[in-house]
């Protein structure tokens, strides 16, 4: 065998290594990122269980009040979170969806408005119902 030739079969050997070596380090790290959403996801699912034994024990002891405050905050919230989707979601991805939850919610402030006082709050409120779905439509989920 020439010295040339075992030139490049070391250096083919060393590509086909580092090439393993990148896919085997990639796989290790989407594992390990599809561990933490998973735990993450986990642990919004503990909170959620947790908010509906509370509200459950409110309305089986009959305090309904209770119940729907807890509900208007939690709405106010997920208002509050859609107030910047035309920001983190690009036009391809947006959603006719989430325009019809918004105008139902919309609908819904006007006969029952937040009780939401701070002023970033509000206007927070009021820049997630101005947000409307655009005339030629969009994604189905």
């Amino acid at each position: 065998m020439t010295q040339r030739m075992r030139l490049i079969l070391c250096s083919a050997g060393s590509f086909v290594f580092g090439a393993l070596l990148v896919g085997v380090l990639a796989y290790a790290a989407a594992v390990r990122s599809l561990h933490h959403s998973l735990a993450v996801s986990y642990d919004e699912q503990g909170a959620q269980a947790q908010l509906e034994t509370l509200q459950l024990r409110s309305l089986r002891s009959g305090d309904v009040a209770r119940v729907i405050a807890q509900l208007e905050r939690g709405l106010d919230a997920n208002t509050l979170q859609l107030a910047n989707y035309e920001e983190a979601v690009p036009a391809p991805g947006r959603q006719d969806y989430v325009y019809a939850v918004l105008a139902d919610v919309r609908d819904y402030r006007e006969q029952h408005p937040s009780d939401m006082q701070l002023p970033l709050q509000r206007a927070l409120l009021q820049k997630a119902f101005s947000l409307r779905a655009p005339r030629q439509g969009l994604r189905q989920p």
